[in-house]
């Protein structure tokens, strides 16, 4: 179990996000948004190119899962979504470690450009309901914590 303390920001006059904050394997520290509507995790290409290593032969059969689950996601645009793989060295939260974890990656620069003019630049995606389900995830707006139960099982095909 982690308990993860999460950053509630106002975008604009009526709308507010969850922030969840993370480190990569550099130990820099980042933000990926909270987001109980969106059915898959994915992150930002563009902001993370220098950390992404492409997906191996073996990321098939997992890559072919997305492609069938997230063919026909608009969610977060308006537009068909291309996206792309790639393999994460270290995403940290709290004290949960996901090492060489294969994402989806989008072009995430429109929404780099909301955050930044609320003074959080450095957004590089989002987590979806894919891990908050993996993870039996409890969100407390009270206390605005962020509660993951898991076990490194749980988490091998994330």
């Amino acid at each position: 179990q982690e308990i993860i303390q999460l950053k509630l920001i106002q975008i604009d006059t009526n709308g507010y996000h969850l922030l969840i904050p993370c480190k990569l394997i550099d130990n820099t520290e980042k933000y990926l948004i909270l987001d109980t509507g969106a059915s898959n995790s994915v992150l930002d290409r563009v902001a993370l190119n220098d950390y992404i290593t492409p997906a191996r032969t073996g990321d098939f059969y997992i890559e072919e899962y997305y492609r069938k689950n997230m063919d026909n996601s608009r969610g977060i645009s308006n537009h068909e979504l291309h996206f792309t793989f790639g393999r994460m060295e270290l995403v940290q939260l709290g004290n949960l470690e996901l090492k060489n974890i294969l994402f989806p990656l989008l072009d995430l620069q429109h929404l780099q450009e909301i955050y930044a003019s609320v003074g959080y630049e450095n957004v590089i995606g989002i987590l979806g309901c894919d891990f908050l389900l993996k993870t039996n995830a409890v969100i407390d707006f009270k206390k605005r914590t962020l509660e993951i139960n898991y076990n490194s099982e749980d988490l091998s095909l994330f």
